[in-house]
Parts: C-alpha cells; structure tokens; sequence
C-alpha cells in the first residue's frame, strides 16, 4: 500500500484530475488543504476517488518559505502513520501530475532495493543539492542568516511584500559580513522538498518534530526543503537513500523517476 500525502492551495480542477489520476485500491490519499484558501469544494475532491480512500488532514495557514509547511507535512504524516504502515509515502503538492500508471509506479517501488548491511531494503527518494561541504551563499542564508520576515512573502499588501524584499537584501548582507546568527555548526542539508519516503523514514522524521520546530521553525529559510534531508543524512537510514551525493547539477532532482 501506498499513501500519498498531498498539499494543496488552489486549482481545484487540476487537484481533482490528480486524484482521479491516484484513484487505485492500492493508495490512501491524505489531503492538507492550506488554511487560508477560500471556497474549497471538499466533496466534489471527495467524489473524484471510487477505489482511494480519502482523508482531510487538519489544516495550516501556509506562509511561503516559512515552517507551516513543515508542520503540514507533519499533520500528513501523522494521519498517514496513525492508520497504518505504508510501503511508501509520497510528498507531492497539488499541482502534481503523475505521469504513468498506477501498475508501473507500484511495480517500480516494489522493485526499488539496494543492498545495506548485507539484507535488501527498499530505497528512499529524497533529493540532495546542498550540504555542509558546499557552503555557500545560498546555504549560509538559509540556516545561519536571521530571516524576521519570511512571514509577509505573500502579503496582500505593498509595505508588507517590502518588508520580504528587504529580508532578501539583508540576507544577502549577512551573508558578506558573516553577522549573522550565533548557532552551533550543524550539518544540514537540503533539497526538494517533494518526495517518496518508506515507513520506516517516515516515522524518523516523525519521532523528532519537536526537535526540528526547535532547529527550523524561527529562522531558517524554506525549512520545508531541509528538514527531511537534514534528518536522513545524520541518520542510520542515509544508506537507504537512492543517492547520498550532495548534486548541484541537472539531476539533482530525484522527484522525476525514470519509470
């Protein structure tokens, strides 16, 4: 059994052709629906699924490039985990297509082992494009730059939109003066934030939330797309993953599987 765990804020036409498109006996499908979309026509997503079952999570208030969408995932993950254990749990948002069938995405997981510890265990997809041995602009402004606006990057006003460009510039300005938040070393990476984990991961990643609203919740820049890495790589299951090589190349997303 697979469980897709799916985030979505709009384009409800396009969220319902998604679903129809997961519709299998084989999937459970868990919806977090961002709590500040209006009009949202929950039975007709319902309605769009005969053989999946499907759950609506509780929802967040999304705030763009902030830790509500960790706590998203989380809330999905912990539905998810609650009813039962999966071969899979797939990240994706509700704008995302699958591109083959059900019988050959379930017949490419079930085929998906690699060799750790001398038993065969299943792999876990989870993109890498940066790391503690590449730090960076991109990676110092993300966990060590103070980021007191992330929350006004979708603002509806002017002077509050303002304020998340100004975040940007200082961010930038931090990065060149080196001045900016006094925290330990720590070896976090990040990625993508979509992707196919296994059970197991899934309730590593669970059983350290507190830790991860303690290390990504005030600061850190698109925590969303760090925190299920960061955790994987500073854990036994890091040989698990399909590749541990931090990519900063063309391949470096792993959400698109060749099938």
């Amino acid at each position: 059994m697979h469980a897709y765990l799916i985030q979505a804020h709009g384009s409800w036409d396009l969220l319902e052709k998604a679903l129809a498109l997961y519709d299998d006996a084989r999937n459970d499908l868990y919806l977090h629906i961002d709590a500040n979309s209006q009009s949202v026509p929950f039975e007709r997503l319902e309605g769009a699924c005969r053989r999946s079952r499907v759950e609506f999570v509780r929802r967040v208030p999304i705030v763009y490039a902030s830790y509500s969408i960790c706590d998203a995932t989380f809330e999905l993950l912990e539905a998810a985990t609650r009813r039962r254990s999966y071969d899979y749990y797939h990240l994706v948002s509700g704008q995302d297509l699958p591109l083959a069938s059900q019988d050959r995405i379930h017949d490419f997981f079930r085929g998906a082992l690699k060799e750790v510890g001398g038993r065969r265990v299943p792999v876990n997809f989870v993109s890498l494009w940066g790391g503690p041995d590449r730090v960076h602009q991109s990676y110092w402004t993300r966990f060590y730059a103070y980021n007191p606006w992330i929350r006004h990057a979708r603002a509806r006003h002017r002077p509050l939109r303002t304020l998340f460009f100004l975040n940007r510039c200082t961010r930038r300005l931090q990065y060149r003066l080196r001045a900016g938040r006094k925290t330990e070393p720590y070896p976090y990476y990040f990625g993508d934030s979509w992707c196919s984990i296994t059970d197991a991961l899934a309730r590593h990643v669970l059983a350290r939330r507190a830790w991860c609203e303690e290390k990504f919740s005030r600061h850190v820049f698109c925590p969303d797309e760090a925190f299920i890495q960061t955790l994987v790589m500073n854990s036994d299951l890091r040989g698990t993953l399909h590749s541990d090589v931090v990519d900063e190349g063309p391949s470096r997303s792993r959400r698109c599987l060749r099938l």
